[in-house]
């Protein structure tokens, strides 16, 4: 039998690359490539609208070529379903689902002061994401083409992020389905609004994100007592 092999200098070079970037959390190329895609696709939702985002287009804007683009995201559903992950990926990694959770069951306390304590840091955390990220995500979740995406998820919808972060926290508060739905639309819509006024320069930060929970812990205390009247017998 032979000695094993001599590893190369290009393999050992490899290796310090791979060990590097395990170390220090350093994107892969490829990584970086279709964060840029993402964020160039994010950017025309938001200054243009959904419609505007083509491959063509994408890829001009970004510097790279059609197929390149297509390489990374084969349909263009698959760049705006990633334009909206982008979004709860970065919210979800400020807090687990447990967090999140007490977030939302904070705002059906009657004390405004307790809701608030409670609530405060998933409002700041949601409002800080959409500051960082812009709001393509936003515009897309409004859209009907949001409404087509989440198909996907709605078929293992109790694997979902949407379902463990939001529905389940606020049916155990006695909101129905379409309540959780609307809570849902509700707080998308209102940061959408609030971060408009915000960038230009009608509210600052900590009114804008006041005014986010003022306006979703209403919803919600309204909901949860709409359900509760429903199941409630008449007399």
């Amino acid at each position: 039998m032979g000695s094993p092999a001599t590893p190369t200098r290009a393999s050992e070079a490899s290796d310090d690359r791979t060990r590097a970037r395990d170390e220090f959390g350093l994107e892969r190329h490829g990584e970086r490539r279709r964060r840029q895609l993402v964020e160039v696709a994010a950017h025309l939702i938001e200054t243009e609208g959904p419609d505007a985002v083509r491959m063509a287009r994408v890829a001009e804007l970004a510097g790279c070529t059609r197929p390149l683009v297509y390489r990374y995201f084969p349909q263009r559903e698959d760049l705006l379903a990633a334009v909206v992950s982008q979004f709860y990926e970065h919210l979800n990694a400020l807090m687990s689902v447990e967090e999140h959770a007490q977030g939302l069951v904070a705002l059906t306390d009657p004390d405004p002061d307790a809701a608030w304590a409670g609530a405060r840091r998933l409002m700041e955390g949601a409002w800080d994401v959409t500051e960082q990220l812009g709001m393509g995500g936003l515009v897309l979740a409004r859209s009907e083409i949001a409404r087509s995406l989440a198909q996907r998820e709605r078929a293992d919808a109790e694997s979902s992020e949407t379902e463990r972060r939001w529905f389940r926290p606020l049916r155990a508060c006695g909101l129905s389905d379409v309540g959780c739905a609307l809570a849902l639309d509700c707080a998308t819509s209102v940061t959408y609004s609030l971060m408009t006024q915000h960038r230009a320069g009608a509210i600052t930060r900590e009114e804008g994100v006041r005014l986010g929970f003022v306006s979703l812990r209403s919803l919600i205390r309204g909901l949860q007592a709409a359900d509760a009247g429903r199941e409630t017998p008449a007399t």
